[in-house]
């Protein structure tokens, strides 16, 4: 007897597989710590050179040795490295027990591990299985809405068999009018994925010590809203000492930390307005209408105005120069002794 619609259409009902379903439920774990809950699709997105890649390996050798994951269930497709890093990274997953996949070298291509994945979609369970995609870009178009959809669309079909998705992804060079990274394409990627966190650098790019935070802005679940991280970079460390040393910062340090950048940023800032008034005050303590002719007096084409070297003279008091009441009130400045340098 040929079926109607209607009935077709409740054949689709998932009450009719509940007892399916069930079964492929996941426990509320995290694949990655605090972060990535096991079955769903995170985004991580960050600046190049942001430690990226180091920070989820680490990450998930860390679930690994605390037993939340299995290495063999974790498949991490390098599609954006040289093949040094290649080598020294699939050391590394060798070493864990996890996989290293690059697309040129197993002789396949993104587009032909997608093609796989639809593959895999359609067969059996894939509970606790995890996919990392590094990065984004190699995989799908970030500019077609089309390109992104589909390739959700196959992610999904993981998904819904159990498997975690991990994707790392960048973002724009420059942050939006609020200070924010902006992410690299369009808005349907954060709509598609089930979590994000954005990553930003919080140490000098030169620093030995570089500490990153990472901050949620999209989840369905209980995730941290904030967590920073630190690791060291130098030429005499090996890839896998740095990703050996990752450790998280307690959020006494993690405000420290924020604070210090938030320094750092407002130096870089007024870095001219700063040198000028150094300069100034070289010798000899100024008020501040002695700076200012100073300022006037210079010919410099580039020097900082007016408003700027007042701005900085009341911002950097007590910490680059201290300040002192002269006759009639004046604001006297002087440079502190530890800042000629």
């Amino acid at each position: 007897m040929k079926q109607s619609k209607l009935e077709k259409m409740k054949k689709l009902s998932v009450t009719q597989r509940l007892a399916e379903v069930e079964n492929n439920l996941l426990r509320t774990d995290f694949a990655i710590d605090e972060m990535a809950l096991l079955g769903q699709i995170t985004l991580f997105y960050a600046q190049p050179n942001t430690g990226k890649t180091l920070l989820i390996m680490s990450f998930l050798i860390e679930s690994i040795k605390a037993g939340r994951l299995k290495g063999s269930d974790v498949f991490y497709i390098n599609a954006d490295d040289n093949y040094n890093g290649l080598f020294e990274k699939g050391k590394i997953a060798d070493k864990y027990g996890f996989h290293m996949i690059n697309p040129h070298e197993a002789k396949s291509s993104p587009e032909g591990i997608m093609e796989l994945f639809k593959e895999i979609g359609e067969e059996g369970d894939l509970k606790n299985k995890v996919i990392v995609l590094d990065t984004l870009k190699k995989f799908t178009d970030m500019m077609s809405k089309a390109s992104l959809s589909e390739f959700f669309e196959v992610l999904r079909s993981l998904c819904i068999k159990g498997a975690t998705i991990i994707i790392a992804g960048h973002c724009n060079k420059h942050l939006d009018a609020d200070g924010e990274l902006v992410y690299e394409g369009t808005g349907d990627t954060l709509s598609d994925c089930d979590c994000a966190y954005a990553i930003y650098k919080m140490s000098d790019p030169e620093s030995e010590s570089q500490v990153v935070e990472f901050r949620n802005i999209k989840d369905r679940g209980k995730v941290a809203s904030k967590v920073s991280y630190q690791y060291l970079k130098n030429d005499s460390l090996t890839y896998e000492d740095m990703v050996n040393g990752v450790t998280k910062l307690t959020n006494q340090q993690a405000v420290y930390q924020k604070h210090e950048k938030q320094k750092s940023d407002e130096m870089e800032e007024f870095k001219d307005e700063i040198s000028f008034i150094k300069q100034a005050l070289l010798g000899q303590p100024l008020n501040q209408t002695e700076i200012q002719q100073q300022l006037k007096l210079s010919e410099d084409p580039f020097k900082p105005s007016r408003r700027s070297v007042s701005e900085a003279l009341t911002k950097f008091s007590g910490e680059l120069w201290e300040k002192t009441n002269g006759s009639h009130n004046q604001s006297i400045y002087q440079i502190k002794k530890e800042k000629l340098n």
